[in-house]
């Protein structure tokens, strides 16, 4: 039996969604191709798509780059015909919220979110820890259930293995539909990639494409873009052939085998500070804000956890991690210079230029 499977990702209007916090939806890709890595969501490749309210909350959980905010967005888009469909971040209903609260509006918060028929939060590792934050979410998700209604979310790992959830929001959260999306398999990447190099103006056959695949074993959708990407720019006017191929890949280290001590070599020069500084107790400005997108980087490329990158940085708590992570998350939002700084760190901690 064929296990392959691809639908096309859908862009919800920008009445239905809150873009504050959202990731933007990369332009190169328009459709998710699975295969038996992924085999839990193939029921999104159905054209009549309807979610029963019994499996609500469906949690959509995976490492950062699996595609978890352009399926739930894609979800939503499907449903927008019959029904009224909203989606946010996280970090925005974590706003909204304590707003309300300094304001009094609480009783408006909620008639705003709770009048549409499917909610999507996207990216509840955003969320803060506090625990009035953390109750309202579930009264929602209590509030859906009532109602009939759907909620989605999305998350970077298990809800039982986030030490940052309230035990009565993570056991909610495994009560419904858990979907874990993995990395794609060869099947899935080696269609990732000709399409991504067909898009580009690169056409390619199987053996290049195969090739290309091979290369990039253990990627995340987002990294096998951006590496495509950079081969195609690499390529130049040449075509991508075999022998192109392998010199780029000669040239640029790919692997999926990427480290803490990596990035933070990276961040330290680029910030050109001393990487015993972004580990030590130093708070001249510039180390903090090194520290801080080292932290980002970390958790974005690699999807661990909060207390492990706070022990290679000095034993921190992964509380001053989660902080620093949000006021990085904030600045992405309102900065676009800053954004296409970490964007091009990832490209060089993609393609290897660590050295």
């Amino acid at each position: 039996m064929d296990s392959t499977f691809c639908f096309a990702l859908q862009r919800l209007a920008p009445d239905n969604r809150c873009d504050d916090g959202l990731p933007a939806q990369g332009p190169l890709l328009h459709s998710y191709f699975g295969d038996q890595s992924n085999l839990p969501i193939r029921w999104l490749s159905k054209p009549a798509l309807q979610l029963d309210p019994y499996q609500s909350p469906v949690v959509l959980c995976g490492d950062s780059g699996t595609g978890k905010t352009a399926i739930a967005e894609t979800i939503l888009q499907r449903h927008l015909q019959n029904q009224r469909v909203y989606m946010l971040s996280a970090d925005e209903f974590r706003r909204r919220f304590l707003t309300a609260l300094d304001t009094g509006t609480v009783s408006c918060f909620r008639e705003e979110l709770r009048r549409h028929d499917l909610v999507c939060i996207d990216r509840l590792e955003t969320l803060d820890k506090s625990e009035r934050t953390q109750l309202e979410l579930l009264d929602l998700i209590d509030h859906c259930d009532r109602s009939d209604k759907t909620i989605v979310i999305t998350i970077d790992q298990l809800p039982v293995l986030c030490d940052y959830l309230l035990p009565q929001l993570a056991s909610r959260l495994n009560g419904g539909l858990l979907v874990k999306l993995e990395k794609p398999g060869s099947t899935a990447r080696k269609q990732i990639v000709s399409e991504l190099l067909t898009a580009l103006g690169k056409p390619v056959g199987d053996r290049v494409s195969e090739l290309v695949t091979d290369k990039l074993a253990d990627h995340t959708v987002v990294e096998i873009c951006s590496v495509v990407k950079t081969l195609a720019e690499f390529a130049g006017n040449d075509s991508c052939s075999v022998e192109k191929v392998e010199q780029f890949f000669s040239r640029h280290h790919t692997g999926g085998s990427l480290s803490i001590p990596q990035i933070a070599k990276l961040v330290s020069r680029h910030f050109d500070v001393k990487l015993s500084d972004m580990r030590g107790n130093t708070r001249r400005q510039i180390v903090v804000d090194a520290r801080a997108v080292a932290f980002y980087l970390v958790r974005k490329l690699l999807a661990i956890s909060y207390k492990e990158i706070g022990e290679y940085f000095g034993n921190r708590d992964h509380s001053t991690v989660r902080h620093s992570l949000l006021q990085i998350k904030n600045r992405i939002n309102s900065d676009p210079l800053f954004s296409s700084q970490l964007d091009l760190l990832i490209e060089q901690l993609s393609v290897g230029k660590i050295c």
